[in-house]
């Protein structure tokens, strides 16, 4: 629409240029007809067909291409120029001086009617000056003063001046009754001047699509429809009678009562076919809009009901507050969290003697310090019933230019089972370290370098270990000696690749005591599915590893005094 629009404000631009070219043209020999229309029309003025060529063409570059930053010079000073020397127009005419210079500039070619010929009339100069003083303050809104509706409102109104000035002069024109024509004193304005003014105010008021009055005509509205419509036919309406009028009374012997009379039915006529097309279309985008309507508020409905099914299976609430009127708004969801009836008035004050006397203190604190800029992001507890209800409130508040808090939108999401499953994890967690840190083996974790990372108070006890950080981050193959170490290395190099490692292996305590070990290696898999860590348990088999020590021993005596018997016996 844009774009369309833009078309007539270009077209016209160019016909006010292309008039003024003509203006000039006429001022050649056997050319006069151009310039006046008719024979006894003054001519349009040179001086004026200078002033439509400046005008109409800033108005064009306006229209193709954005200007910006210096380039908006040279269209500021023309603009400036001719209201200049159309408002010194005027005043040389009341004051008899010629405050321009047109005399100078410009030889006087003749007279028509006692008036001189090739000079600018006061009534073209003042709608030069109103016509320079929109273009000025177009070029200053689109590049400085921007969407300023002050401004729209008094180019707008500028505009429409300049067209109302040029359309009665050309209406006089087509009356054959020309304005200013018996006045000896006073230049009129050309025929070919009023037509130049129209098409450039045309160009004007329809420059900017968003800007005074085209909006009124533009938008999609009822109102903007009927605009369309009725000025258009009022116009015509009022002009085809006053020229039929006019006419048949000169020309024909027919009473002007009748003719007057068959206009007026004429136009009711056309004015009746006309409303009924506008009812008509107006009816149906009525209905259209009905339908849109309807269809709207069924998606809307729709949407509305998703989203309260969402909250309602992710127990998460919506709320808005108004802190100056301190009015709070709740979703059904947050309703059903907080335990209160659906449609409840709220307040600040309500809301906060929902929440666990424990926390209020908290609650508020932390929503008073967030206008000052402090994330609203905090859980609390809710006394629902008699039961608590653990919370998570988050929050984004808006500001006036003053930086005063105005309101807030959050959401309120139920994290009663969340806290549950916390507690239920820490309960777990607590168990499976007192399993850990009461059992007697030797309990590490290493990584899958091999390197010490973890070791349970049972397992530094049966080291005596004094200070655990000393061994942490450092090899555990490398604690092993021997064959032992080889052992242990191939140990973890089984659990690396998602094996059972195993060995025994002897290590003494921190303090030299011997000790013999059963160890197993298995890996540990995180939620992806890799090794993460691996798992080394140590079993001291000290007491074991000596009993069958004393065990060979006692045999190795036994067959010892086996043999010695035997001996003994031969020698009998």
């Amino acid at each position: 629409m844009k774009n369309v629009l833009k078309s007539p404000s270009i077209i016209c631009a160019s016909g006010s240029i292309v008039v003024a070219i003509m203006g000039l043209l006429g001022y050649l020999p056997g050319m006069g007809m151009i310039s006046s229309i008719k024979e006894n029309y003054i001519p349009m003025a040179p001086s004026t067909a200078v002033s439509f060529i400046v005008l109409g063409s800033i108005l064009l570059i306006l229209n193709v291409k954005q200007l910006s930053g210096t380039k908006t010079i040279i269209p500021l000073i023309a603009t400036l120029l001719v209201s200049l020397f159309g408002i010194l127009e005027v005043a040389g005419h009341f004051s008899g001086i010629d405050l321009n210079f047109e005399d100078t500039l410009v030889p006087i070619t003749g007279h028509l009617n006692g008036v001189p010929i090739a000079r600018m009339s006061p009534a073209t100069g003042g709608a030069f000056f109103l016509s320079g003083v929109v273009a000025f303050f177009l070029i200053l809104q689109r590049n400085f003063l921007k969407r300023y509706t002050p401004i729209q409102y008094f180019t707008g109104g500028l505009g429409i001046l300049v067209l109302l000035i040029s359309f009665v002069f050309c209406l006089a024109y087509f009356y054959g009754t020309p304005l200013l024509y018996g006045h000896h004193t006073t230049i009129p304005m050309a025929l070919t001047t009023a037509l130049g003014f129209m098409l450039l105010s045309i160009s004007i008021l329809t420059s900017e699509r968003d800007a005074f009055p085209l909006r009124l005509l533009a938008g999609t509205s009822t109102h903007s429809y009927l605009l369309r419509f009725i000025i258009p036919l009022s116009t015509l309406s009022v002009i085809l009678g006053g020229l039929t009028v006019l006419y048949s009374g000169q020309n024909s012997k027919i009473n002007p009562a009748f003719i007057s009379a068959a206009m007026t039915v004429l136009i009711a006529m056309v004015s009746g076919f006309v409303a009924a097309l506008i009812s008509r279309h107006i009816g149906g985008e009525i209905d259209s809009s009905k339908a849109a309507l309807k269809q709207s508020e069924e998606t809307l409905q729709n949407q509305s009901n998703f989203l309260q099914k969402a909250q309602e299976i992710g127990k998460i609430g919506t709320w808005e507050l108004d802190i100056l009127k301190n009015e709070l708004l709740w979703t059904d969801e947050n309703f059903r969290i907080f335990g209160l009836p659906i449609g409840t008035k709220l307040t600040y004050e309500i809301f906060l003697d929902c929440v666990h006397p424990d926390d209020r203190d908290y609650v508020d604190t932390e929503w008073k310090a967030s206008f000052s800029g402090k994330p609203y992001d905090i859980e609390h507890r809710l006394l629902v019933d008699g039961k608590i209800k653990w919370v998570r409130e988050k929050a984004e508040l808006y500001f006036n230019e003053k930086d005063e808090c105005l309101g807030g939108t959050g959401v309120t999401q139920d994290i009663t089972n969340l806290k549950q499953a916390e507690r239920e994890l820490q309960k777990s967690e607590a168990l499976k370290n007192t399993i850990i840190e009461s059992s007697p083996d030797c309990i590490k974790l290493l990584d899958l370098e091999g390197n010490l990372k973890y070791m349970s108070s049972g397992g530094q006890k049966k080291l005596e270990i004094k200070d655990i950080k000393v061994y942490l981050n450092k090899c555990w193959v490398d604690f092993w000696q021997g064959k032992d170490n080889i052992n242990a290395q191939k140990a973890v190099d089984t659990a690396v690749q998602g094996g059972v490692g195993t060995f025994i292996g002897y290590s003494p305590t921190e303090t030299g005591k011997p000790r013999w070990w059963d160890v197993i290696i298995t890996p540990l898999w995180d939620v992806d599915g890799k090794i993460a860590q691996l798992l080394a348990v140590s079993r001291d088999i000290t007491e074991q590893k000596q009993m069958e020590e004393n065990l060979r021993q006692a045999q190795k005596m036994e067959s010892i005094g086996t043999l010695t018997g035997g001996i003994a016996h031969d020698f009998n």
